[in-house]
């Protein structure tokens, strides 16, 4: 029974999450035989473990008590919460019994191995009924398990647990049939809610109130004795019962809502169950927002008052918000508004009352807030049009954008207005102008111009506010003029027309006047004005010329420079004024004499010492330069050869230019020379490469052509080699270079081509298969005739040669010649039968070749499968039996349904289709095999048969001689086993008659009644026997109610001459019966025998005697 109350013990799981008590003194008490879980070991506390077997310390560690109730075994298992982190380590020790913290002894019980160390697949430990050791560890020693202990009745231990390595809680589980002490319980037989809420009526609102914690205490005791109950402000506290509250009745609340720990205690165990409760108060009322709604009209307005409801309510769901016009009328419940409300007084401010009551808790509070209509604040200018601001832009950098005081104007837009605040935005979002205001509009400067500025005028008491725009206007100031330069190749002098940088002086003022004067004195003092068409002084020097911009309407002036200057036209400084001309070899790689030309490539000759000039350059001379130029002169490619380009040269200051023109100049390059092929039996061959002169040469007719044997050497020149050369390896290719050099060498180019000498072809066929080539005539007409695929061999036949022509011919002379070849070899309709094929196998590169035959025949053999001997079982004892030979149709054919499968006695007569037997056939002699001959036959596609044979035969009955061997007498470890006497691997055994095997016994049998099969493996015998295992009862009960009357061996009555003779305890024989007897009844004359143990003595008629005892029970 304790076991069973055990287990449903250890199914109420206690969860809770216990802070580690990591010294003695604080051990936690274990009641009730609770698991726990969530258990945190974490710090070390006083070293307290002294000298132990494991060999280890305290690292973060947990201890517990534990208090025996009844006992029995105790085991536990340790279960980490990172159950698959193998780094997790945890260690225990057990001291006790009966020790104290400051005596603590030796320890009984310890593991300290580590999983990764001991190379285990599992991180939980503990102590259980399966292991001998008591203590393992550290490191690599042990499994992290050790034998469970044997407690008594109110043992204590104390169990330390420790986690040396990694990072994790862990969860307890109890085992064996030891128990703990009963924990304390928390009565409440109604199951009352026990959370509490008050109202906060202490006239302070701040959510905190004075509770009485003690009201369910009686409950929770009832008639338990020898508890304490105590409240704590935390889990931790409650836990380790630290912080136990001293007037829990008088209890002023810290939080809204707050948990309440209480812990009941058994004083005398230390036993302890917990319970929680929440005490809170409904939500404080909260502060609402005055009202204030803005208008120009009459000062009365509606008001929605609803709009603070959700912010008195203060998230109290169950809160009723109604509206009064006095604190009278609020505290007294009467007269509340109904909304929405109107003012009473136009731009006065009212008070209005609120009454907060919480429908569920009866908690009432009140608030109050104020209403008002104030006017809105407008601009101080007719039609509301704000004046705009413009400024001149004559800061010195003419980019339209100056520093504006955005708030000269407010005196003006406030008028008599007082408590008025203006903000400036450069945009303002839909409704939310508030957003991003200018930060400092004293001294603001515009980005575009003109610039739309956003002002709003607002009471900074009430918030009503207005808004409007006015524009920020810069008005430009001078712009900036050209440098002016005139081309002259005379004296020097030139007449300029200042009035060229007039309209980007203006820059864009189409009022402004602008003036010239030599220099900036006259300019601001206009004096000396000079004329718009203006003759410089001294030749080839730049002069400055000052400009002053005058805007009468915004009063705005503003003062600019520039230089003006004479140069000399550009020139080609080349012989002539002429630029050279360009030769490139054509030595890419393509042969197509157009190149990559830099036409740049003379710029530097070509300027000079010549300052602010560029070239530009062009395929036509037709309109330059209004012609387009080419875009890329450092990467031109040339489209004929040779190339007229047209060159510039031109001032950039002036924009006067010079003309040209040059020539493109492309050299060819060599050309593409052909591979050489030469067919050699030793693979050494003669060369003539001259045969390449001309390809190399490409037109060149004064080119010299050499040749090399490295790409080196032919770019160096050097090493070269003669026209006759020799190759030097057999049979490999040889890369050759050849070299064209024009000009005397100043333009060269090279090209590599190679030589091979090839063996004459081969026809391979290196498993010596026979090429010939042999079909059934299977086109449907009998005429010898059928199309052959002549190429089946082709791949074989080349091999790995390369550069190989296969074709076929009718005749020697054909082959030879390579002439009149069979035009589709794949489809081949042979013309006599047999007839030859000529082979011939080419080297297209070296025109060489080598020819072979074979013949194609049509064959009318038809192909058979193997049938298998067909033998059957002697049934009837007589030596004959009814053979189905068309079991054998299916092999015979290779499953092909397209033929027909004919039985006869004899070759002769299968070969000549005569004396066919029926499928189904009776063998003529008996216990003799016969020969059963069979014909196949195509039904359709190829003509032709095929003959085979195969066997039938008759298979006696076996006799089947068999002993038993029975292994009887035992509980479960019986066994039968069958020896065959004659050819024992001829059978099977089997015990269920289906499943056989040729094992013939039987093991860990019960005793009983069992059917035992024994077949010919060739199936033609099967036997079956019953065989009874014997076993005696250890007791019977011969007390008159119909159960276990008599005692008896079970099954004996197969053994009917088996004799049992029964004896008392002195010996004295009580009773003697046969197997085929009933049994013994538990009397002697009529009498009951005392109940006690008696012994028996079974003889078998072959000589087996068994002896033992039983009891009678009554």
């Amino acid at each position: 029974m304790k076991n069973i109350f055990r287990v449903l013990l250890l199914l109420i799981l206690y969860t809770t999450g216990l802070y580690a008590q990591s010294d003695c003194p604080d051990a936690i008490v274990v009641c009730g035989n609770h698991d726990y879980y969530g258990l945190d070991a974490t710090g070390v506390g006083v070293q307290e473990l002294g000298e132990n077997a494991c060999s280890s310390i305290e690292h973060n560690s947990i201890w517990l008590k534990i208090m025996i109730k009844e006992g029995g075994t105790l085991g536990f298992t340790i279960f980490p919460e990172e159950i698959d982190d193998l780094v997790v380590d945890f260690d225990f020790w057990i001291f006790g019994p009966n020790v104290t913290c400051y005596d603590l002894g030796t320890t009984i019980r310890c593991s300290t191995t580590n999983p990764l160390a001991a190379v285990l697949d599992y991180n939980t430990t503990g102590m259980n009924d399966t292991q001998t050791d008591v203590s393992e560890g550290p490191g690599m020693d042990g499994n992290s398990f050790i034998q469970w202990m044997e407690v008594e009745d109110g043992d204590i231990y104390y169990l330390i647990i420790d986690r040396p390595h990694g990072a994790s809680n862990f969860s307890l589980e109890w085992t064996g049939s030891a128990t703990f002490h009963d924990t304390p319980v928390f009565n409440n037989p109604n199951n009352i809610p026990l959370d509490i809420v008050q109202c906060d009526d202490d006239g302070v609102n701040d959510e905190t109130t004075t509770f009485d914690l003690t009201v369910y205490a009686d409950m929770f005791i009832d008639d338990q004795t020898g508890v304490a109950l105590t409240y704590h402000l935390s889990e931790n506290d409650m836990v380790t019962g630290e912080n136990p509250m001293e007037s829990p009745e008088v209890f002023v609340n810290e939080t809204n809502p707050q948990t309440i720990y209480l812990k009941m205690t058994d004083v005398v165990t230390g036993c302890y169950s917990n319970e929680t409760f929440t005490i809170s108060l409904p939500p404080s009322i909260g502060i609402p927002q005055d009202i204030i709604i803005c208008d120009n009209s009459s000062g009365i307005a509606e008001f929605d008052l609803s709009v603070n409801e959700a912010v008195i309510a203060n998230g109290n769901t169950n809160a009723v918000v109604t509206y009064y016009t006095s604190e009278e009328d609020a505290q007294n419940a009467i007269g509340a508004i109904e909304l929405p409300y109107q003012n009473q007084f136009a731009y006065q401010s009212e008070q209005i009352w609120v009454r907060i009551e919480d429908e569920q808790e009866g908690c009432i509070d009140f608030t109050s807030f104020i209403i008002n209509v104030a006017p809105i604040p407008l601009f101080n200018v007719p039609d509301d049009t704000l004046p705009n601001i413009t400024l001149c832009d004559n800061d010195g950098i003419p980019d339209g954008s100056v520093e504006f005081d955005l708030t000269i104007n407010e005196t003006l837009l406030k008028g008599d207005q007082e408590d008025i605040i203006f903000t400036y935005y450069e945009d303002i979002a839909a409704g939310e102008p508030e957003l991003n205001p200018i930060a400092f509009p004293e001294s603001y400067s515009n980005v575009p111009n003109p610039q739309i500025i956003h002002v709003k005028i607002e009471n900074a008491i009430t918030g009503c506010y207005t808004m409007g725009t006015f524009m920020l206007n810069v008005t430009p100031g001078a712009g900036i003029p050209e440098e002016l330069f005139i081309c002259d190749d005379d004296d020097g002098i030139a007449t300029f027309d200042l009035s060229t940088n007039t309209g980007l002086i203006a820059n864009g003022n189409t009022d402004a006047v602008v003036t010239y004067y030599p220099t900036q004195q006259d300019a601001e003092d206009e004096e000396n004005e000079l004329d718009i068409l203006y003759e410089n002084e001294t030749p080839y020097t730049s002069e400055i010329i000052w400009a002053r911009l005058d805007k009468t309407e915004e009063e705005c002036v503003d003062y600019t420079s520039f230089t003006i200057t004479v140069i000399t036209p550009p020139e080609f400084v080349a012989i002539d004024n002429i630029p050279p001309d360009i030769t490139l070899c054509d030595n890419d790689g393509v042969d197509d004499e157009l190149v990559i030309f830099n036409l740049t490539v003379n710029e530097a000759m070509l300027q000079g010492t010549q300052q602010n000039v560029v070239f530009t350059y062009y395929e036509d001379n037709n309109g330059i330069p209004a012609t387009t130029p080419i875009a890329t002169p450092e990467m031109y490619a040339n489209n004929i050869n040779p190339q007229v380009i047209h060159i510039t040269i031109t001032n950039t200051l002036a924009e006067c230019s010079t003309s040209s023109s040059f020539n493109l100049i492309v050299i060819p390059g060599a050309g593409t020379p052909d591979d050489l092929y030469l067919c050699d039996n030793d693979g050494i061959a003669e060369f003539d490469l001259s045969i390449n002169n001309d390809a190399v040469a490409n037109g060149n007719d004064n080119a010299v052509i050499s040749y090399y044997t490295t790409e080196e050497d032919a770019l160096n020149g050097a090493n070269a080699i003669g026209e006759l050369y020799e190759n030097t390896l057999p049979y490999e290719n040889e890369q050759l270079w050849a070299r064209s050099d024009v000009l005397n060498g100043n333009c060269f180019d090279i090209a590599s081509f190679t030589i091979h000498v090839t063996p004459a072809p081969t026809i391979n066929n290196p498993d010596g298969i026979d090429i010939n080539l042999t079909k059934c005539d299977d086109d449907g007409i009998d005429d010898a005739a059928t199309i052959f695929n002549l190429t089946e061999y082709s791949e074989i036949f080349i091999g790995n040669q390369t550069d190989i022509e296969i074709t076929y011919h009718l005749t020697p002379e054909d082959m030879a010649s390579g002439e009149n070849t069979i035009a589709n070899p794949e489809t081949f309709t042979n013309t006599t039968n047999p007839q030859t094929i000529y082979i011939r196998l080419t080297n297209t590169m070296a025109d060489c070749y080598t020819g072979d035959s074979f013949s194609i025949n049509i064959d009318y053999t038809l192909p058979t499968g193997e049938p298998q001997d067909l033998l059957l079982c002697d049934f009837e004892e007589d030596g004959f039996q009814l053979f189905d030979l068309a079991e054998n149709s299916y092999l015979i054919s290779n499953g092909n349904s397209d033929t027909v499968v004919t039985y006869y006695t004899s070759q002769e007569d299968a070969e000549n289709d005569i004396n066919p037997i029926n499928r189904f056939y009776t063998n003529t002699t008996p216990y003799i095999n016969q020969t059963i001959w069979a014909r196949l036959e195509n039904t359709s596609g190829c003509f032709g048969y095929g003959v085979t044979y195969f066997t039938i035969g008759i298979l006696p009955l076996p006799e089947i001689d068999y002993t038993l061997n029975i292994v009887d007498f035992t509980t479960s470890v019986n066994a039968i086993t069958v020896i065959i006497n004659e050819n024992p691997e001829a059978y099977e055994f089997s015990m269920n008659g289906q499943i056989f095997t040729d094992v013939p016994t039987f093991n860990n049998l019960i005793p009983g009644l069992y059917t035992i099969y024994i077949r010919s493996k060739d199936n033609c015998k099967t036997i079956e026997l019953e065989v009874p295992i014997l076993n005696y009862p250890k007791y019977f009960t011969p007390n008159g109610d119909g159960t276990n009357e008599v005692w008896n061996v079970s099954f004996l009555y197969f053994f009917p001459d088996a004799r049992v003779t029964i004896f008392d305890r002195y010996g004295k024989m009580v009773k003697s019966y046969l197997g085929k007897q009933k049994g013994w009844d538990g009397t002697y004359n009529g009498h009951n025998l005392p109940a006690t143990d008696y012994w028996f003595k079974l003889e078998f008629n072959n000589g087996r005697v068994i002896k033992s005892h039983f009891s009678l029970l009554r």
